[in-house]
């Protein structure tokens, strides 16, 4: 993981300089982004600007290509902006560099200028360390050859884990109220390294706490990184035309979990409180209550982990919005990071639906 933070790819892809700035450590409550990210994205008016400039350079080249060639044969010649609505794959290690780089920037010049002054605040980044690293892990059953080391510096929060299979390091990309409801979120920026391999994993991850309550992950509320600030309207919009949930009512569901091809019906209860969700689901051949916590997304999808936050008792529901009024999508017993997850791994197909 040495040189993650650095992004010392991004300096030979862009103009934009991206040497270490001196920034202000993030307020226990208040709008934040680390600036060494991208020194100029000062202020949110700055996104517009910061977005066009770097959308125009090249995937690959810091030069324009020569003339003639053909983007669909030579994909390392699109600009970003080309890139971003190509589909195209990432084929080599560089590749998925350069997509993480993108991403990543991509998501904070989104949300810079959707972040709000929070009115309360449950998380403090000097409590990052402990905080990160129990996205890793379910408090019960962590990894055992896991190790926890704080880094960074007091105006870039920062942690290192090791699993004994990747080393992964986490560090606070910004703060604010994303979501609305009036609480301090989370961006957290994570990256993980193979030891003696080249695999790499990247991803982006935003979380929540109000009060004593756990901490929850929201990822599924980010806008599309692809999109940069002028694809926020839609994303707005799409949010606003998603059926609302009822206020602090709970609401019965009941679908299924196939695992392996075996089918076990269960059945769910959950309660939203702007946003977030809280509540249980059973296995019909249990019949004991598994507590939940997750939120609404955008578009209607649900993330839900077992309580009392992300990767605690390693199983996930990733749900998206039905045609026909109901969710599917999967659940599985990995946590954030658990590429090498205790005992066997499981994964399955979801269906859940309100229950008339």
């Amino acid at each position: 993981m040495q040189g993650s933070r650095g992004l010392s790819l991004a300096a030979g892809l862009v103009v934009i300089s991206w040497t270490a700035v001196d920034a202000a450590p993030p307020p226990p409550r208040g709008v934040w982004w680390d600036q060494s990210w991208c020194p100029d994205l000062r202020t949110k008016d700055d996104a517009p600007r910061v977005w066009s400039t770097v959308t125009a350079y090249h995937a690959m080249y810091g030069k324009p290509p020569e003339p003639g060639t053909d983007v669909k044969e030579n994909p390392e010649a699109m600009t970003f902006a080309q890139w971003a609505v190509s589909g195209w794959e990432p084929y080599s290690t560089f590749d998925l560099a350069a997509q993480a780089w993108f991403e990543r920037l991509g998501l904070l010049v989104t949300i810079a200028p959707l972040l709000r002054e929070p009115t309360a605040s449950a998380l403090d980044p000097a409590d990052f360390p402990s905080l990160a690293a129990s996205c890793f892990n379910d408090g019960a059953h962590r990894a055992k050859s896991m190790k926890v080391s704080a880094s960074g510096s007091p105006d870039a929060p920062q942690v290192d884990i090791d699993d004994g299979g990747f080393a992964h390091r986490l560090w606070l990309t910004a703060t604010g109220d994303l979501n609305g409801d009036g609480w301090q979120d989370w961006l957290i920026s994570h990256g993980g390294r193979a030891h003696g391999g080249t695999m790499a994993i990247s991803s982006m991850l935003l979380v929540t706490r109000r009060g004593a309550g756990p901490l929850v992950d929201i990822t599924n509320q980010l806008p599309a990184p692809k999109t940069g600030p002028s694809g926020v309207a839609g994303w707005q919009a799409a949010r606003m035309a998603q059926p609302a949930w009822p206020e602090g009512k709970p609401r019965a569901f009941a679908g299924s979990i196939t695992v392996n091809g075996k089918r076990l019906g269960i059945t769910m209860t959950l309660t939203c409180s702007n946003t977030l969700l809280s509540g249980t689901y059973r296995y019909s051949h249990v019949g004991k209550d598994i507590p939940l916590a997750g939120s609404v997304g955008a578009d209607g999808s649900l993330s839900l982990h077992e309580f009392p936050g992300p990767g605690v008792g390693k199983a996930h529901f990733a749900l998206s919005r039905s045609d026909a009024g109901g969710w599917t999508g999967t659940w599985d017993n990995l946590f954030l990071g658990d590429l090498t997850a205790e005992g066997p791994l499981r994964e399955g197909t979801v269906t859940l639906a309100p229950k008339r």
